[in-house]
This record gives structure tokens, sequence and C-alpha cells, in this order.
């Protein structure tokens, strides 16, 4: 089976999002001011060739003790609604957008609704988020969802790629399918299906490379040549991930982007710091692991709270030609606004 996973294109522009937690107004500041692929009516841009990539942990609105504020009824299900209709829109137009899974995704169809508000579980009660059901087919649209994904060097997962062994790669071939089968049909695929959803469980909550002190870079090589060798394409030399909100990441050897290159009206450009920022906190998105570990998760999402540090405004990680990177921050944020204010029009 050829690896489902491996996308054999390398588009000029990439546009990562971090962690976005059931907060549509999020999404739609980071699409429209963050990374430009949509006009002010949410539409994708006239031959806006940009690839955009999601990973994970798009539901689950809730943390104990934190008000998530501008939540509107049946956002988390608006939100996939119009993800999936620029799935096609951008398809279009030559660009892409990839959602891939995290943890709370999985959680919920496990049936654990912890993290999910008070309209969150209201939601589930009528449209209900589980294996087969309306929703979960929604949440795993046909095209341009998976698990995990690799597009040119880059490996994108929502938690990484810790503790893998050679049993688990070989597995990776067969896990999109496995995993959109139990989504989208509610079935595990027996013994052998149930271990490979198991592996790909493994992946979404790991935090090995994002808040581990001392990254084992010989291992993740390891990995990586592994994968290389699995798929026949482009060996990774990067993960990129979310799931570990990196204001509290301490690993010593973390650069951040904070060379300011440009600025507009609503956002900065920032390009990656010279220096070694070690246990600096509030950074927002930054790389470790001898720059093989890209982390997505600055807890932008009001389902933290309404922390308008710079470190937790909205930003997303932008890869130019395949190889340089920068981050784009917004200014201001959300502050309380209600997701309907930033909808699409």
């Amino acid at each position: 089976m050829a690896a489902s996973f491996y996308i054999d294109e390398r588009p000029k522009r990439i546009v990562v999002l971090g962690d976005t937690h059931g907060d549509f107004g999020l999404l739609m500041l980071l699409l429209k001011d963050c990374a430009k692929v949509v006009d002010q009516k949410g539409r994708w841009r006239n031959g806006n060739k940009t690839y955009v990539v999601l990973v994970g942990d798009t539901v689950d609105r809730k943390r104990p003790g934190v008000p998530s504020g501008g939540e509107v009824p049946g956002e988390e299900l608006f939100m996939h609604l119009y993800l999936n209709y620029l799935q096609k829109e951008s398809r279009a137009h030559g660009g892409r957008v990839l959602k891939l899974l995290g943890n709370h995704e999985e959680m919920n169809m496990m049936g654990d609704y912890t993290f999910a508000t008070k309209m969150g579980k209201e939601l589930r009660k009528v449209v209900p988020l589980k294996p087969g059901s309306a929703f979960a087919r929604l949440l795993y649209s046909p095209r341009d969802t998976y698990a995990f994904a690799q597009l040119g060097p880059y490996f994108f997962v929502h938690g990484g790629l810790g503790g893998m062994n050679a049993n688990d790669i070989v597995r990776l071939s067969e896990a999109n399918p496995a995993v959109k089968n139990w989504f989208r049909n509610g079935l595990r695929g027996g013994r052998r299906g149930a271990t490979t959803i198991d592996v790909v469980s493994r992946m979404l909550w790991d935090r090995d490379y994002t808040t581990a002190r001392h990254c084992n870079a010989g291992h993740l090589q390891k990995v990586f040549d592994a994968i290389g060798r699995l798929h026949g394409g482009e060996t990774p030399s990067m993960v990129l991930s979310g799931h570990s909100v990196t204001v509290h990441n301490s690993a010593p050897d973390s650069r951040a982007f904070t060379e300011v290159l440009s600025e507009d009206g609503d956002t900065v450009v920032l390009g990656l710091s010279k220096m070694i920022n070690g246990s600096r906190r509030g950074m927002g998105i930054n790389l470790s692991c001898d720059g093989r570990v890209a982390r997505l998760d600055n807890g932008a999402s009001r389902a933290m709270g309404h922390d308008t540090s710079r470190g937790r405004l909205p930003q997303v990680l932008v890869i130019e030609n395949m190889r340089h990177m920068h981050v784009v921050r917004h200014k201001r944020g959300l502050l309380h606004q209600t997701s309907r204010c930033l909808a699409p029009g």
C-alpha cells in the first residue's frame, strides 16, 4: 500500500496554523489577516495557491476555570462546514487546505467531552460527535483530511514522533485509511486496524519533542530516515506540531521568531532570532531540537483565556519555497470580540 500520508507536491507557500480549539473567530483572524488567503467575506482569494495546514485540535473550547468568551452556538460545527468549503474553493485556485487530527478529536471519538463547553455539549446532544456520525464525517472530510501528513521535507503531526519504533513506522502507510474508516464509518478494522489506530493515538498525544528539555536528535533522525524509506520520497527533516502550549515550553535550545522584518496595520512579520532563547516563556511559535521541531501551539484560542501578551497573540508560520520561514503575528488579537463578528460575511 502506498504511504497515504505522503503528499508529493512542493507548493511555493505553506501556512501552518496551531491549535484553534473551536474558536471560529481565531480561525478567521488567522486566515484573513495573518495568512491573507481569504478576503473580508471569507472567500478564498482569487489565484491564491497557498497550502494551509491545520495541525489538529480544532474542537473543545473549554479549560477548567478559564472563561473562553465570545462563543456562539454550534461554533465547532460551523467551523468545519467552513473549512470543508475552503478545501473545495482552494483547490479551484491551485491551493489546498489540509486538516489534521489532534488528541481532542480522538477524545471526542471515544466519548470524552470533558473539554467541550456547555454550548458544545448541547451541540453534541443534537449532532453527536462519535464514530460514523454526520459530525464525525464532517470533521474528517473525504478529501484533504489526515491523521498526519508529509509535504516536502516537513512532517505535520499534532503531537510528535517520540518513542516510534520500526513496527510503528511500518504501520504509518495504512494509518490514514484506518483512521478515516473509524471516523467516517465507525469501523476500527479488526485487530490490525485497532493496532494501527493505537499507533496514531500515541503520535497525537506525544510531547517528547515539544516539551522535553533535551531532544533525542539521533532517534528523531533515525525515524526521519525510516519514514523516507517507507514511502520512497523525500526524507523529512522537520516535525511541525501543536499540542503543547508554547508558553509552558522550556527547552534550552528554543529559538523564537523575534526579528521584525516588516509590518502593516494589523500584523508584523517576524524572522527567526539569531540567538538561542533558552527557557524564555511566552515566545510564541518557535523551533527546538536543533531546528528539527517547530512548535505551533501558542495558546491563542480563547479556550485558553484572554492573555494578550505577545507570545499568545494570533500567529501563523509561513514557509516560502519549501525553505524560508517566518511568522506573521497579529498586533491586537481577538480581545473580547465574538466569533460571530469575525465569521465569513
